[in-house]
């Protein structure tokens, strides 16, 4: 109950080592802005569900600061079945959830003497 950050949480229909109504249940434990996604696929094969993916399809709903519990069963028949992927839905709550762009900061430390010895990344990247 803690957690206040916004969490986009992400079930597979017939995930077997994460079952989505388990997951469904970070719901209980949090009252923070949750948006919840219930994906077709698996474990592996529901969040790889890349957009342009054929026969994929999720269900998504919001619930803000302080809403009510629903049970999965309720919810699962209360929700829009969405086809195509869930990433653009994931994509649009990031946008909506970040901040203008910020470049990093500048490598190095010159008014303390320290430049930078090369361009970022590095030249450790080229070493085999």
């Amino acid at each position: 109950k803690d957690i206040a950050a916004p969490m986009f949480v992400i079930g597979t229909e017939t995930d077997h080592i994460a079952p989505w109504k388990s997951v469904y249940k970070t719901q209980l434990f949090t009252d923070s802005d949750l948006t919840f996604v219930l994906t077709k696929g698996g474990h592996n094969g529901g969040i790889l569900s890349e957009p342009g993916h054929p026969r994929r399809h999720y269900r998504i709903s919001h619930r803000p600061v302080g809403g009510h519990y629903v049970g999965p069963d309720a919810w699962h028949q209360q929700q829009q079945v969405h086809n195509g992927s869930w990433w653009p839905a994931w994509t649009e709550w990031l946008i909506a959830k970040s901040s203008d762009a910020v470049a990093p900061p500048q490598i190095g430390a010159r008014d303390k003497g320290f430049a930078p010895l090369c361009a970022a990344p590095g030249s450790y990247v080229l070493q085999l």
